[in-house]
């Protein structure tokens, strides 16, 4: 599993704490969860840990959703950019959920490690 930057962590905990009712999250690129936040719990039913190797593409975002979320995903990877979207996610209990999603692309050229950044939050919610 790819370790997480301290700086590419501590924007995520930042993101947390300026949008404590959204889900933030770090990715590999091809989608697998890295870090989570706590919040994920109550919107999903998943604790941090539980998602920590699993894949938001195949294990999260809703199977009518996939398409056009991995157009963005990897618009924001080829072009180096964010990008926001509006997708529905599964909840453990196998509920569906629309959210508002931000992905940040980052890149370590010295490494040549990615990592992408994202914020989600629920449809009506204020907070972001």
């Amino acid at each position: 599993m790819t370790k997480v930057p301290a700086d590419i962590l501590a924007r995520a905990k930042q993101l947390e704490s300026d949008s404590p009712r959204s889900m933030v999250a770090i990715f590999a690129p091809t989608g697998d969860y890295l870090y989570a936040s706590q919040s994920h719990r109550s919107l999903l039913g998943y604790t941090p840990n539980e998602l920590i190797g699993k894949n938001l593409m195949r294990d999260i975002i809703d199977p009518q959703d996939l398409p056009h979320t991995q157009l963005a995903f990897m618009d924001a990877i080829l072009h180096g950019k964010s990008v926001v979207i509006g997708v529905n996610l599964r909840h453990r209990s196998g509920e569906v959920s629309h959210v508002r999603a931000e992905a940040w692309y980052i890149a370590e050229p010295e490494t040549s490690q990615a990592w992408l950044l994202g914020r989600a939050t629920p449809a009506g919610s204020d907070s972001q």
